[in-house]
């Protein structure tokens, strides 16, 4: 049998209600590579994570294309009280988060009976 092999939490904020959710113990790639342009940081390549099933405590919340994703057990919350609050939130996040990603692809792996989730983000 092949061990899970971990290396972070992952924080993943919901694309329109900014809900979080924390997945312990998951494996997390990154092969995006940054370069430094006029108009301001450029990004290649892509993150891609893998959270599993045993370590998914909140199996209501399924990841979609769309949603925000951090490495790490984030503290952050975001303000939607307004929509100039949110933005002002999202500035903060990406001041203080600047390694985050936005979901472009996700498989789901049934293992039994609770899914495995691997994604992709740019």
């Amino acid at each position: 049998m092949q061990r899970l092999v971990t290396n972070a939490d992952i924080t993943i904020f919901e694309r329109d209600t900014f809900a979080k959710h924390i997945f312990k113990d998951a494996h997390y790639s990154d092969q995006r590579s940054r370069k430094f342009a006029k108009d301001g940081i450029k990004s290649d390549g892509e993150a891609s994570v893998h959270i599993f099933a045993v370590n998914s405590p909140d199996s209501s919340y399924t990841p979609k294309i769309g949603d925000i994703a951090v490495k790490g057990a984030c503290e952050f919350e975001f303000d939607v009280a307004s929509e100039k609050s949110i933005s002002e939130s999202m500035a903060e996040f990406r001041k203080l988060y600047s390694d985050y990603g936005v979901i472009k692809s996700i498989d789901i792996k049934i293992y039994g009976t609770l899914p495995d989730y691997i994604f992709t983000m740019r």
